[in-house]
């Protein structure tokens, strides 16, 4: 008997977890899984059938029960939810916007969850007088101004964060009021008017994209409250300017959350948070790469709601998360600006001048034994050619043999391509490189797993925007094109997995132009690995923090327990490893825990290490030194 698929309606799930069991599905009905795109969320309504919901169609799909069995998470429909999308009211000061904003409104629009319901234009009061007038208005902050702008000459960024455009377009067909609050020194207060005006359209969410603090009953009209931004980790850093505080204290990291507004600064639920790497040198690149990443935040955070009925992850909170300790940070004044300044941009230029006059490279660690080295000053060092670099070492073993395939980048051309060394246990040498695999365009990352008589490999191919999967009809050589597993996706370091009858693939990803893929890791799985359409895992992204999130090699398995290696790079690219044991791994839940963080502190010299593989007794790792690029530098 063939399969029962029909649509059966529009709703709006809102579902607890129950237990964990397993039903029957029909074969036939595979295609139907992944045929939507993405996104899934399982639902169990009656003993006899089976329903998936796609946050893509908004639609759920009924299958009848065969003999084909698949694990889900049994779920239940709570029946006083309303049928209703989520309605979106956006807070404008505007129409000319700049351009993440414009980019946050587009992705919103884009999702097929939310119904934006109202836009209200609240405009920013205009500085009066002349030029002059307004200089000696601000006469108090003229040095930081100045910096700002010597910044944003000097390290321009593109795609710009911050130049303006248009929403009328976007927007347009929606219903708009313009609001006129009650303002103090940094506060708007809405007037009853206007509340009752802006409650009529009955929005559930209100997204504000205004710099001023929003207080009164404005933040009570939508149900789930007014959601904004604050970029800075609310934990560190209140107040602003936005990243310069971070790069004058030299701080690795700049953090960013989404919130829900109270009448106390700072004080409302957080929504999301995520972590990105400070730019040592330039206050203006910090913000811009940061301002981009956190474009997707309200999207992830209205999917939730309309999945679960929560617009936020469980957030563990104590005292430590509770106490704010530090000072409100301001706007610096001129004294206080040259103060932090003037040793700022000393170092800025030292490490510029450094920069020209040595070269980074990487070069591998190897280690003879059954485990993992418990100290790494016991690592020997295989140094590459000075013209070139190695890194990203994969150990395979088959056949009594071993081999490990690495990044190899001539400096000459700047276009990395996949080597392969041999090997010799006995004697602990290795053999010299061959070439692999190589494109017009640049490869690293050659991670490399068997199945069954089959050998497969996943290079870096973030050049040329796509995750390719290619086989090798005679390995070690010989590697040919086999699938494109994601395609038009900035992506770095896709790892595989074979977990519980599935493939698992976490990749690192920057979602829009001007992210970084160095801050984000996403997890998909798929049934089959040819599969060209994976499923994306409801947590994406699983972790959001550039001090844990690129992958930086294959999944260790120690024991009875999984580890993941991943990539620290705050202070630098590659900075450090950390080995996080995954805790739970399922289509609705993802968990790790960090058991161990390695840092290039073993010798002098060393600037990093962010790869580890090991396999067939040996464990290869890389590590990150400096060479002087002229050669009166280098003693000869």
């Amino acid at each position: 008997m063939g399969p029962v698929a029909q649509e059966v309606g529009r709703l709006q799930p809102a579902w607890h977890r129950k237990s964990t069991c397993v039903f029957h599905v029909p074969r036939q009905d595979e295609s139907l899984l992944h045929d939507q795109p993405r996104w899934f969320w399982q639902v169990e309504v009656c003993p006899a059938k089976i329903r998936f919901f796609s946050t893509a169609t908004r639609r759920v799909i009924e299958a009848e029960p065969c003999f084909w069995k698949v694990p889900v998470q049994r779920m239940e429909l709570n029946p006083k939810q309303s049928a209703a999308t989520v309605r979106v009211a956006v807070l404008v000061e505007g129409t000319e916007v700049p351009a993440w904003v414009a980019c946050c409104i587009r992705s919103v629009l884009a999702t097929d969850c939310v119904n934006v319901c109202l836009v209200i234009l609240n405009p920013i009061p205009t500085s009066k007088g002349r030029f002059l007038t307004r200089l000696w208005r601000n006469r108090r902050f003229i040095s930081y101004k100045l910096f700002g702008l010597l910044d944003r000459w000097l390290f321009k960024c593109s795609p710009d964060a911050f130049a303006t455009e248009s929403t009328d377009s976007m927007l347009s067909g929606i219903p708009r009021i313009r609001v006129n609050p009650r303002q103090t020194q940094f506060a708007d207060r809405f007037g009853d008017q206007c509340v009752a005006e802006i409650s009529a359209h009955q929005p559930n969410v209100i997204l504000s994209f205004c710099h001023r603090i929003l207080r009164g009953k404005i933040l009570d009209v939508a149900a789930q409250g007014v959601w904004s931004f604050h970029h800075g980790d609310g934990r560190q850093y209140r107040g602003g300017p936005p990243g310069f505080w971070e790069v004058m204290e030299r701080n690795a990291v700049t953090g960013s959350m989404l919130q829900v507004l109270s009448e106390r600064l700072d004080g409302g639920k957080v929504l999301s948070r995520s972590w990105s790497a400070t730019d040592p040198t330039s206050v203006a690149r910090t913000v811009n790469q940061m301002f981009w990443k956190t474009t997707q935040m309200i999207p992830r955070a209205l999917i939730r709601l309309a999945l679960t009925g929560s617009s936020s992850p469980s957030e563990q909170s104590g005292p430590a998360s509770m106490i704010y300790s530090r000072r409100l940070y301001r706007p610096p004044g001129n004294l206080e600006a040259l103060s932090v300044v003037v040793p700022h941009v000393i170092r800025a230029v030292s490490r510029r001048c450094l920069n020209k006059l040595r070269r980074e490279q990487w070069q591998l660690l190897y280690s003879v034994g059954p485990e993992l080295p418990r100290e790494m000053r016991s690592m020997k060092r295989l140094r590459p050619p000075t013209d070139r670099l190695w890194a990203d070492p994969m150990v395979i073993e088959t056949n009594g043999k071993v081999y490990i395939f690495v990044e190899e980048m001539p400096f000459a051309t700047g276009i990395g391509h996949i080597a392969m060394m041999e090997f010799d246990p006995d004697s602990q040498q290795f053999s010299t490189p061959q070439i692999a695999l190589q494109r017009p365009y640049h490869l690293s990352y050659p991670h490399v797993f068997q199945v069954q008589d089959q050998f497969f490999m996943i290079p870096e191919s973030s050049a040329n925007r796509q995750i390719e999967l290619y086989v090798a009809d005679r390995f070690p050589f010989d590697w040919r094109l086999c699938s494109v597993l994601l395609k038009d996706v900035n992506a770095v370091d896709a790892t595989i997995m074979f977990r519980n009858n599935k493939w698992w693939m976490f990749v690192g990803i920057a979602q829009v132009d001007g992210a970084s893929p160095w801050d984000e890791v996403f997890l998909f799985h798929s049934p089959t690995l040819l599969d060209s359409s994976w499923t994306a895992h409801p947590a994406n992204p699983i972790v959001s923090d550039v001090r844990r999130a690129r992958p930086a090699g294959p999944i260790l398995s120690v024991g009875d327990s999984l580890y993941r290696p991943s990539q620290d790079c705050s202070r630098q690219y590659g900075y450090g490893l950390r080995l996080n044991r995954i805790d739970v791994l399922n289509e609705l839940e993802y968990r790790e825990s960090e058991s161990a963080f390695v840092t290039p502190e073993w010798e002098s010299g060393l600037y990093g290490v962010h790869h580890v593989s090991h396999g067939g007794g040996l464990t290869m790792m890389d590590v990150s030194t400096r060479t002087w690029r002229l050669p009166r530098f280098t003693g000869r």
